[in-house]
């Protein structure tokens, strides 16, 4: 069970959570600005998220936070940010909440 060690894991858990009881298929999702609003959070999250990781390709170390690290990135938004993945993870939670409205994936924000 290594993988239920990585935060992503975690994170993916939580997100499930509130769909539990929820119908996708029932048609509940309206295109109003509050969706379009989350779409575009997590449009430019996954945008975040792929660019912090060219850092962590770009000096040749692994991202997950359990192996031993080759080299300390300080660079781009780990300049900023000690957690710059964390983050965008973040934003997709607040961006599913914008689209479906299921206070859910605020709790799994926090």
């Amino acid at each position: 069970m290594r993988f239920l060690r990585l935060p992503f894991i975690y994170w993916l858990l939580l997100n499930c959570i509130p769909f539990i009881g929820f119908e996708l298929h029932s048609g509940n999702i309206k295109t109003g600005v509050f969706f379009y609003l989350g779409a575009l959070t997590i449009i430019t999250s996954g945008i975040w998220l792929f660019f912090c990781l060219y850092f962590f390709i770009k000096h040749n170390t692994s991202p997950n936070p359990h192996q031993p690290p080759r080299q300390l990135v300080t660079t781009g938004p780990y300049k900023i940010s000690r957690n710059p993945m964390y983050l965008g993870f973040l934003d997709i939670s607040i961006g599913l909440f914008f689209i479906f409205g299921n206070w859910g994936f605020l709790g799994a924000a926090l």
